[in-house]
């Protein structure tokens, strides 16, 4: 009987809790924040790794929202960070993301004074990634910290939000940040947008999405590290003559630019031009444009970049328009967008006397 129940004990016996404490950690890191303190369930040894957890991440969306509590109680969810948060009592916060997309929910000021005591944590813990994702806010403007700003230990940063609003400092701003995702929907001051993108002196990969707005705006990106730049907009259906906004790109290293701009009402200057390696360009997917005046943008906007080497580029309705000479294009993909338009391929043929492979597509990417 007893080697009988031997291999019973060896099955039931619970080897994973036997691991070093340093590969639970990471094992439990590799987890949403809320689940890896879940584990706590499993044996008393396991109530301390999730306190010491180097990446914190809190969704909403695992939260269950109820119209019991919206009106009489606490957000469980603001709950559950805060507590998670203070009771947080390792050295390094490698990582933060929180993510609140939850529109049943109202916004209030004592959420605002709760995200920013969460980012002064973990700014405290030497933070490196900050993940933060806040949609509608109720028609409150949230401010970054002014200690984001200064961070010494900050590298990457993410942003997505209809209702941050941005305020950086003239100068010592983002000292160590390298990477700076950031999506915004019609800002509600154009100032310190300027200035947020001319304040990050190592940073080396910038992407800005989303809908700047109803009101011109100039947009100057000065990085001197910045090797590659994504700006993707979006437009809106109800405003079909927004203003043209101007990016102004002083970055002497760029090598890799990515642009997607569906309207084109855009000016792109680039400083320096000679840098651009690779570009990938997608422009018009609709007739509802000023033919000469598309053109002519997208005559200058090429001419500015026509020391490429790779070029993939996508204008569906482009019609009589000049381009400079290609001299360095190694490599065209090309998109006619479903029309046909084989006098773009020819012009581009004529243009590029060093093209060495060449790809077309039928449909705008």
């Amino acid at each position: 009987m007893a080697s009988e129940s031997k291999p019973q004990e060896e099955a039931d016996e619970d080897r994973i809790s036997k691991l070093p404490d340093d590969v639970l950690c990471h094992i439990l890191s590799l987890l949403v924040t809320h689940e890896a303190v879940r584990t706590t369930i499993l044996s008393k040894k396991w109530n301390k790794f999730w306190t010491s957890l180097p990446n914190l991440e809190f969704y909403d969306k695992y939260f269950p929202t109820s119209y019991s509590w919206l009106k009489y109680e606490c957000d469980p969810f603001m709950t559950f960070v805060d507590r998670v948060m203070l009771l947080h009592d390792s050295k390094d916060i490698r990582k933060f993301s929180l993510s609140r997309m939850h529109r049943e929910v109202e916004f209030v000021v004592e959420d605002v004074y709760h995200i920013h005591r969460w980012i002064d944590i973990a700014i405290e813990h030497n933070i490196v990634e900050l993940d933060l994702s806040l949609v509608d806010c109720k028609g409150m403007n949230f401010y970054l910290p002014q200690s984001l700003y200064t961070c010494t230990t900050l590298v990457v940063l993410k942003v997505e939000s209809n209702c941050i609003s941005y305020d950086p400092p003239i100068t010592g701003c983002f000292p160590r940040l390298k990477v700076f995702v950031v999506s915004f929907t019609n800002p509600d001051s154009p100032d310190p947008v300027r200035r947020l993108f001319s304040c990050c002196p190592v940073l080396e990969d910038l992407a800005i999405y989303g809908y700047p707005g109803r009101d011109a705006l100039d947009i100057t990106i000065s990085a001197p590290e910045l090797k590659t730049l994504k700006i993707h907009l979006s437009c809106n259906e109800y405003y079909m003559y927004d203003p043209a906004y101007t990016f102004k790109i002083d970055a002497p290293k760029l090598e890799n630019f990515s642009l997607k701009d569906p309207w084109f009402l855009s000016n792109y200057h680039l400083e320096n031009r000679n840098s651009v390696v690779k570009a990938k360009i997608v422009l018009n997917d609709s007739e509802d444009y000023d033919p000469i005046d598309f053109a002519d943008r997208t005559t200058a906007l090429l001419g500015r970049i026509s020391n490429v080497e790779y070029l993939s580029f996508s204008a569906a309705f482009l019609e009589d328009f000049h381009l400079s000479t290609f001299d360095t294009l190694y490599q065209l993909e090309l998109s006619l967008g479903g029309c046909n338009n084989w006098e773009l391929l020819i012009v581009f043929l004529k243009k590029s006397p060093n093209l060495k492979h060449l790809v077309l597509k039928n449909k705008v990417r």
